[in-house]
């Protein structure tokens, strides 16, 4: 299984629907991470629903846009909290809605690793325990 970490705040509702499902749609049996910014969260009405989200207020200083080196702690921090060993790929929310669909397929994230995470577009490996 699939584990997903997506870092929102309010105004990704915008987007954020969008992505949840283009992401159901590729891989449906995986599990979704919202870490939602505490300084600005989203509305309860616009958080996703299903058995498959786990939606999580985080209050790590995001500087903007998830800038800076706290930012880049804070992020792995949620990440490790993910239980289990299955892969973790970060996304953006309006990531899949800008390009059309996931950057890699979960099959091929799959593929004997032990864990990946997306940054924008860079895949990078993701060490978990």
């Amino acid at each position: 299984m699939m584990n997903y970490a997506i870092y929102c705040y309010k105004e990704d509702y915008k987007c954020l629907e969008l992505c949840v499902g283009q992401i159901r749609q590729a891989d449906p049996d995986c599990l979704i991470y919202l870490f939602d910014d505490g300084a600005a969260p989203l509305l309860k009405k616009h958080i996703p629903k299903g058995k498959d989200i786990i939606y999580k207020k985080t209050y790590f200083q995001r500087r903007g846009n998830l800038n800076g080196l706290e930012c880049v702690r804070g992020m792995l921090s949620c990440m490790q909290d993910i239980p289990g060993s299955d892969p973790v790929s970060r996304r953006d929310s309006g990531f899949n809605s800008i390009r059309g669909g996931l950057a890699m397929s979960p099959r091929n994230l799959r593929g004997g690793k032990k864990g990946v995470s997306h940054v924008g577009q860079m895949t990078l490996p993701l060490f978990r325990a």
